[in-house]
């Protein structure tokens, strides 16, 4: 009986956390990182962030200024993802497309 209990309330908790995730603020680690949702994130996708980072220099040779120039604003204005936050992007050579990517 206290399994299902416990299943039921931490079930109950993941769903309102996947349709409410602004009213979990009051778990913030650090740096509005709920729960460190933030962070995990940014580790499981820096490789489709580095595709990308390619991807544009190629197209256009040069390296972005920021990360999010890399989707012109898509992110920041219509998911509200600022990936310049989750990531510490810098240039090291536009002429060779080198780059310097950590997640924060």
């Amino acid at each position: 009986m206290w399994g299902k209990i416990f299943l039921v309330t931490t079930g109950l908790a993941s769903l309102f956390y996947f349709l409410f995730p602004e009213q979990f603020d009051v778990f913030d680690t650090k740096g509005g990182d709920v729960l460190g949702i933030k962070k995990i994130n940014a580790q499981v996708n820096k490789q489709t962030i580095e595709t990308a980072i390619l991807a544009y220099c190629l197209n256009e040779n040069e390296l972005p200024d920021s990360l999010n120039k890399l989707y012109e604003g898509y992110l920041d204005e219509r998911i509200k993802i600022d990936l310049s936050s989750l990531f510490d992007y810098k240039q090291i050579s536009d002429k060779d497309c080198k780059y310097h990517l950590d997640a924060n």
